[in-house]
């Protein structure tokens, strides 16, 4: 199938009836031909749908006898734990070298921000779950509102949920999870040492790492 007109990779990916997932893994190879605007949608230009015929890998266990099933069984548990330990090993290699950015704003464009994602959050919880809460504002505590802004960094102005998307369900996703958040919160203190610390505290919080 070909496609001519420019389109997001989200519509892309269901006119060819694949995930976004493949669709992304299939533009980061080259196989799909788009660009990433400034907003870091990624745009598809003229190109083909690229072969999705996947590689297969057999692996098996023998032993000489029925007499030594319990052995068989043993080798097959091995075999499986080694091979989930390789695609694991994949994954957080993939995540590892992941284009990390972070968009930067004018600093009271960026608290203003903030502060409404954050009652913007808490407003739709205390709607379906009935959790009352403090409604932010520009002069609240400043440990509070260096939080949010972290947060506002992380989930925002960072591609961070949507590689957190792009790894779910797959074999690894724990450690895989915690590579893209610590590479996430060391990007934003690179890019913004005012909020280095607090970058370090929700890290640690939440990877068990400070670095």
């Amino acid at each position: 199938m070909r496609y001519t007109s420019l389109m997001k990779l989200s519509q892309y990916a269901k006119q060819q009836g694949i995930s976004y997932r493949t669709a992304l893994r299939w533009w980061r190879a080259g196989a799909i031909k788009g660009y990433q605007a400034p907003t870091r949608t990624i745009i598809v230009t003229e190109g083909e749908k690229p072969s999705s015929r996947s590689e297969h890998v057999a692996i098996y266990a023998r032993v000489s006898s029925a007499e030594h099933q319990e052995n068989l069984e043993r080798q097959a548990a091995r075999l499986k734990d080694y091979c989930a330990a390789r695609k694991a090993a994949e994954l957080v290699k993939q995540v590892s070298v992941l284009p990390i950015t972070v968009t930067r704003l004018p600093p009271e464009q960026l608290l203003r921000r903030a502060v409404e994602s954050s009652n913007a959050f808490h407003g739709k919880l205390l709607w379906e779950r009935g959790h009352d809460y403090e409604r932010a504002i520009e002069r609240s505590d400043p440990a509070f509102l260096e939080r949010i802004t972290v947060n506002s960094f992380r989930h925002y102005l960072t591609a961070y949920d949507t590689h957190l998307e792009e790894v779910a369900g797959q074999i690894g996703v724990n450690e895989a999870t915690s590579t893209i958040g610590c590479r996430v919160y060391a990007e934003i203190a690179a890019r913004h040492p005012e909020d280095a610390e607090e970058c370090k505290r929700q890290m640690r919080a939440r990877h068990g790492e400070a670095s």
